[in-house]
């Protein structure tokens, strides 16, 4: 009996055990040209910096093993694939990781080390190129609800597990009339609404901050179940750690 308690043990600190996944994140960057265009040279990747300081530091406090996609907003939401795909997996018994294959990343950072974590050297190395190469070219138009509906849609059938959406966006959507309406249900998650500030004219030439659609979009995402929403101003910064807190 002895013997076998002890090969128990050995097998488990040997071998790396594959978590099913337990928790989702995604970010979804509209790529419409009122919300990319109109840019100073490098503020798209700076705020890209920005959000994958949210993304990193939610991956380490979602239970693991957390799936990440990147999404893309654009005038056909619904058909788009992600740009960014990873697993986030965390150290398990005796310091191990649960995961570490290809495309398996450690959202925690390395102890006594000022070191970047596996997940945030992932989202700085690769993912985040490929977004900013993404956004110097705008879509045709601006799907939030196929995006969100989307979104929905592969976390439910991945996870049964909490959920995190973060939308980057100005909020102002431009879909055809032909595409399908959808009805959200956002129970079990927590968004993260990062805004553009810009003036909106309407029909009357009278102008309108873009806060006030991101205001209304909060509280159709309220509406829809969502058991959080944060909205934050894309030029705060420093607002991750107060964005952590209230969603996390």
């Amino acid at each position: 009996m002895r013997f076998s308690l002890w090969f128990l043990i050995f097998s488990l600190a040997v071998t790396p055990v594959r978590a099913e996944i337990n928790s989702s994140l995604i970010l979804a960057v509209d790529y419409s040209g009122s919300y990319v265009d109109r840019r100073k040279a490098g503020e798209m990747k700076q705020l890209f910096q920005t959000v994958n300081k949210f993304i990193s530091k939610a991956a380490s406090q979602l239970p693991a093993n957390v799936s990440f996609k990147a999404l893309s907003i654009t005038e056909l939401s619904s058909l788009e694939k992600p740009d960014c795909e990873a697993e986030g997996y965390s150290k398990g018994l005796f310091g191990r990781g649960t995961g570490g294959t290809k495309g398996q990343y450690l959202v925690s950072a390395p102890r006594r080390s000022s070191d970047p974590s596996e997940f945030e050297q992932y989202l700085t190395e690769i993912c985040l190129p490929r977004l900013v190469k993404r956004s110097e070219k705008s879509a045709g138009g601006t799907d939030i609800s196929g995006a969100v509906d989307s979104v929905v849609t592969i976390a439910r059938e991945e996870t049964d597990g909490p959920k995190v959406l973060v939308i980057m966006s100005d909020f102002y959507e431009y879909r055809d009339s032909a595409l399908p309406t959808f009805k959200l249900d956002l129970n079990s998650y927590r968004i993260l609404m990062v805004y553009r500030t810009e003036y909106d004219f309407d029909a009357n030439n009278q102008a309108k901050l873009t806060r006030e659609k991101a205001q209304e979009w909060k509280r159709k995402f309220e509406s829809a179940g969502a058991d959080a929403v944060y909205l934050m101003d894309e030029r705060s910064s420093k607002a991750i750690g107060q964005a952590i807190r209230k969603l996390l």
